[in-house]
């Protein structure tokens, strides 16, 4: 649960009121959507955004306060890695990529350009995928030790510089 801009809109932009907002889906018949729920008026559902469709497995999300986009990193019902970008002002999918050989927990580094996906803790690959967080291209590849897992990006994490 993260403080979250409320929903309401001034001129197109986001309000600056605060409101605790939970945004889940993981039951198997609800995969490929996210409920909202508003927590500070009694886990009120406020509305459903539906996403990206045959979602399997969902392994990681990452936010990124700095740019409104919410990360999804999911095998798809066949066991393919993908990783969705959602635009959390309008609800909108701005891409949906498969990313080789495959996916865990992501993380987002602070000025929300970069996503860090391991390759899965199941896999033998050495090395986790750097994103370009606006188009899901894969830039780079951090080599390491393989079965990765679960990246950490601090707050003063240095900048990818490519």
């Amino acid at each position: 649960m993260l403080p979250a801009q409320a929903a309401e809109k001034t001129e197109g932009r986001p309000s600056h009121a605060l409101r605790s907002l939970h945004a889940v889906n993981q039951s198997a018949k609800d995969r490929g959507s996210i409920s909202v729920y508003d927590l500070d008026a009694g886990h009120r559902l406020i509305k459903t955004i539906q996403t990206v469709p045959n979602v399997g497995d969902v392994r990681g999300v990452a936010v990124s306060a700095v740019t409104g986009k919410l990360y999804v990193a999911y095998q798809d019902v066949s066991g393919t890695g993908m990783a969705y970008c959602l635009n959390v002002y309008n609800d909108t999918v701005l891409w949906n990529r498969a990313v080789s050989p495959g996916v865990d927990r992501l993380a987002i580094n602070p000025d929300g350009q970069s996503l860090y996906v391991p390759t899965w803790e199941g896999g033998a690959t050495n090395y986790i995928n750097v994103l370009d967080a606006n188009t899901g291209d894969v830039v780079r590849k951090v080599y390491f030790s393989n079965r990765s897992h679960v990246p950490v990006v601090w707050a003063d994490f240095p900048r990818d510089e490519g």
